[in-house]
């Protein structure tokens, strides 16, 4: 892999897993089609969500797993989950108990918000469901200066936020260098007496691990998000026709390379309407658990958008 114009790689002294071994396309389309009797069982879901609520107890759990780490739900039984017949009430209202209940088991009531922050909207992106495509004509385009950065993060302090989520789009005249300056910058703003800026995450395109290593060594960033967009690779072809974002394998391959680079508070995601949200979800699910049995550190987020 040598990157990209946006974040070439300076370091290839790593080896990188194969794609097919972290989504596996094959197992997610039988597990979807193996459960659907399944999921007409109404004992067999209430089973699973009953595994699910002792795995947030830590309960039934062999004793070397109970660490600090819920246990998930396997691959079919979420599948089975995912066939279940959205027309039943009842069972509906179960798992939506039963998600609720693991929620609060985990988080209680907490709520936690962060404003976004666009520093650029350049982009040479050629993603057909995006607004900022390069090749919308339509917009206009600007990035922040250095005080116009300033004066936004003030504002959002004086709102009384305390977390932003700061986003670009990835073209030469905004480089990662510059994104780089605008993210010390902006942790840097101290507006009394509403003070400051405590957690900045990113949402930015793909990096190299080199420029994972310089984004680590900012201390800056909380968490590094990157959506996959949609994992089908057919559908993500074509919504991708060009732009460095159209290649499948190295967008996949972002979170091992950033933990890889030390970036081990990462967060994934998906854009449900590309494909079959199923799909999605156990893709999802399948990610999720490359990357803890790979580097023990698992996404800190998981997320979602519509289209």
């Amino acid at each position: 892999m040598k990157g990209t114009s946006w974040s070439p790689e300076r370091d290839t002294n790593y080896k990188l897993p194969d794609v097919r071994d972290i989504i596996q396309e094959d197992k997610i389309f039988e597990a979807l089609e193996k459960t659907k009797k399944k999921a007409k069982d109404k004992y067999a879901i209430k089973e699973i969500l009953e595994k699910a609520k002792d795995h947030a107890l830590l309960k039934n759990i062999k004793e070397d797993l109970k660490d600090e780490f819920v246990q998930g739900l396997t691959l079919e039984e979420t599948a089975t989950l995912l066939n279940m017949d959205t027309k039943n009430k009842d069972l509906l209202d179960e798992l939506f108990n039963t998600a609720l209940f693991i929620k609060q088991r985990i988080y209680g009531n907490r709520i936690v918000l962060f404003a976004p922050l666009y520093v650029s909207n350049y982009c040479t992106g050629g993603c057909l469901y995006c607004g900022y495509r390069g090749s919308n004509t339509d917009i206009p385009r600007s990035k922040l200066t250095k005080q116009e950065l300033i004066n936004e993060v003030i504002a959002l302090e004086n709102q009384g936020h305390k977390r932003i989520l700061m986003l670009t789009g990835e073209h030469p005249i905004y480089p990662f260098d510059e994104f780089l300056d605008a993210l010390k910058t902006a942790y840097a703003v101290k507006s009394p007496p509403h003070g400051e800026i405590r957690r900045i995450n990113v949402e930015i395109p793909a990096l190299s691990v080199s420029d994972f290593k310089r984004l680590k060594a900012t201390n800056c960033v909380g968490t590094y998000t990157l959506f996959q967009e949609t994992y089908h690779r057919d559908s993500f072809n074509k919504m991708h026709p060009n732009g460095a974002k159209s290649d499948y394998e190295y967008r996949l391959l972002t979170m091992d390379r950033a933990q890889i680079g030390g970036m081990d508070d990462i967060g994934i995601g998906a854009l449900y309407g590309l494909f079959d949200y199923r799909f999605e979800v156990l893709s999802l699910l399948q990610h999720a658990q490359h990357l803890d049995k790979a580097y023990h550190a698992g996404p800190h987020t998981i997320s979602k958008n519509l289209i």
